[in-house]
């Protein structure tokens, strides 16, 4: 969640080399998307407004300052968040730690410039992958969008609100995601923004041995009304720190509910678990 950082650091030693296309192939084929919906009256409205009072589609209507395409996918809030499921690799799945992070290159899209990094950025961070198992032994992942994370760099704050993840690829080879996020850069002290801007990250992880993995992220900025501006390319190892274990609730959520009510309304019945199967 907290890969700006790294692109800040590097933002200011990069030597620019020859331009670069902004459109290509990345990690299973995966391309960044050209444009995002401009968002930010929408993801206002779904952060802040209270789910008692409002119905889940109507969380994601606000008088908008300029034509919008709406949000995509499932709408929550921070209050009550909705589910968002996709299977992982069994590799995946369990606690994992990193130490930081390498940033390879940092592209400007409006010069189409990239700069070559290779500077590696703390950011210490713990994750985890996988809460449920299904009938066949499957491992579920499960987002809660919207949530919120926090983050920081010397000068300023940083909060990250994740609006999406999908899997894009999932093998026992390689795992690529797809995640959209909004992220707010405040100035330390006054607390005034000082950047906000929505980001597409495609995640690549590859699996090194049954104890590490290796995370290459292409990380894709747009302005909040949705055109692109920046890319950069990070690089980060991480390290088993814990076994798998399902979890049964989630942010007050019955998870064991969650994934049968998904798979029952994806026409996956076969693969909703019963009592003797469930761990």
């Amino acid at each position: 969640m907290h890969k700006f950082r790294s692109l800040l650091a590097a933002a200011a030693v990069v030597t620019f080399l020859a331009p670069a296309s902004e459109a290509m192939v990345l990690f299973g084929g995966a391309e960044h998307s050209q444009e995002l919906p401009g968002s930010d009256d929408n993801l206002r409205a779904m952060v802040h407004r209270q789910s008692a009072n409002l119905a889940p589609e109507q969380a994601a209507m606000a008088p908008p300052t300029a034509p919008q395409r709406p949000l995509q996918g499932n709408v929550g809030t921070i209050e009550q968040p909705a589910v968002q499921w996709f299977m992982i690799p069994k590799w995946l799945a369990g606690k994992w730690n990193k130490r930081g992070d390498t940033t390879l290159s940092v592209t400007d899209l409006r010069t189409g410039r990239t700069g070559r990094s290779g500077v590696f950025t703390e950011d210490n961070m713990t994750i985890s992958w996988g809460q449920q198992v299904d009938k066949e032994g499957n491992i579920w992942h499960a987002n809660f969008i919207p949530s919120e994370r926090d983050g920081a760099t010397e000068e300023e704050s940083v909060r990250f609100v994740l609006l999406s993840q999908s899997a894009e690829v999932n093998s026992e080879e390689q795992f690529v995601t797809r995640t959209r996020y909004v992220v707010t850069m405040r100035y330390e002290g006054t607390g005034e923004v000082a950047e906000k801007y929505q980001q597409e990250t495609l995640a690549d992880l590859t699996p090194d041995d049954a104890n590490h993995f290796t995370a290459k992220s292409s990380n894709k900025m747009f302005y909040m009304s949705g055109q692109a501006y920046r890319m950069g390319m990070l690089s980060s190892t991480f390290t088993r720190v814990g076994e798998f274990a399902p979890r049964k609730v989630e942010r007050n959520i019955d998870l064991r509910r969650a994934l049968a009510d998904y798979l029952h309304a994806h026409n996956m019945d076969q693969l909703i678990p019963t009592p003797e199967t469930q761990p």
